[in-house]
């Protein structure tokens, strides 16, 4: 892992953005959002500004369909999620790939890794046509996208037990990226607090 430098949280929120704004569910919930606004794709996710408070109050609101919320209680991905993170930005090595981890207690997910967790094997089943078509969709989806020689957004993760790194964003990505066992490095946004034991999502509730 190579460090490069402190990240924000208005980073993490327009990393989520920028991301989801494409292959998510939710992406014509954002659209449809950012039109009522007044305010395009472009000067809020595309060439955002992080600079402009504004702007990064609207993205934080933005982003409450993922139950994130800047007062009060968080809900969906975020229950339990730490207010204060240490987030930085890294160039994750091919070396790393395997650190990461997807969420816990996520029966998608869990189904998919057959509650390892672990990218490999979920991209092992890809190649092996046993996803789900609506899965294999959107990884075809990434990978025409990195075929065409573009940068994807950064992952976001935090520290987990034992070396681990969970994915808080970026699943399918690191999907995509171990299926075709790719071997440079790859930008991500890693968060870590004492407190992250607390998120739902982090390990295993007995």
């Amino acid at each position: 892992m190579i460090p490069l430098g402190p990240a924000r949280e208005s980073d993490v929120v327009l990393a989520f953005l920028k991301a989801e704004i494409d292959y998510s569910d939710s992406r014509e919930w954002i659209q449809r959002n950012l039109q009522a606004l007044g305010l395009s794709r472009q000067e809020l996710i595309d060439r955002a500004d992080l600079c402009n408070d504004y702007h990064n109050a609207v993205r934080a609101q933005l982003l409450e369909y993922r139950g994130y919320l800047t007062r009060g209680p968080r809900g969906g991905l975020f229950i339990g999620f730490p207010s204060k993170v240490d987030w930085r930005r890294v160039e994750l090595e091919p070396a790393d790939f395997g650190r990461l981890r997807y969420i816990a207690n996520d029966a998608g997910w869990d189904s998919l890794s057959n509650r390892t967790r672990s990218p490999q094997v979920v991209a092992d089943k890809v190649a092996c046509h046993q996803v789900p078509e609506k899965f294999a969709n959107k990884v075809a989806a990434i990978r025409e996208t990195l075929s065409r020689g573009e940068t994807l957004t950064e992952l976001v993760a935090v520290e987990g037990e034992g070396n681990t790194l969970i994915l808080i964003e970026g699943a399918h990505r690191i999907t995509v990226y171990v299926g075709l066992n790719w071997q440079a490095n790859i930008p991500a946004i890693i968060g870590r607090s004492a407190l992250m034991p607390n998120w739902y999502w982090y390990k295993y509730r007995s």
